[in-house]
C-alpha cells in the first residue's frame, strides 16, 4: 500500500514498476492483489485439471503429465500467492 491507501500495482505508467531493488524488498501488495492472483492462479489450476478428467479419451502419455505438471504449478502458486 502507498501512503495514499493505494495499491503499490498503481497503473502509473510502465516506467512505474521499475523500482530500486531495496524499495522491492520492502513494499507488499494490497489484499485485493492478493485475492486476485490467488483467484486467477487456482481457477488456472482448476481448468486444467477439468480438460485432463473430462475428455473421452483422456490424454494419454506426455499431453497428460504436461497438464498435471501444469495444474499443480498453478496451484502452488496460488498456495503461495496467499501465503506470502
Amino acid at each position: 500500500m502507498t501512503a495514499k491507501g493505494e495499491c503499490s500495482a498503481g497503473g502509473a505508467g510502465p516506467l512505474a514498476a521499475a523500482k530500486l531493488p531495496a524499495q522491492q524488498a520492502t513494499e507488499t501488495d494490497c489484499l485485493a492483489c492478493r485475492v486476485t492472483g490467488t483467484l486467477v492462479s487456482s481457477a488456472c489450476a482448476a481448468y486444467l485439471l477439468a480438460i485432463n478428467y473430462s475428455r473421452v479419451p483422456p490424454p494419454a502419455g506426455a499431453h497428460r503429465f504436461a497438464l498435471l505438471a501444469l495444474s499443480g504449478g498453478f496451484a502452488s502458486m496460488a498456495v503461495v500467492r496467499a501465503l506470502t
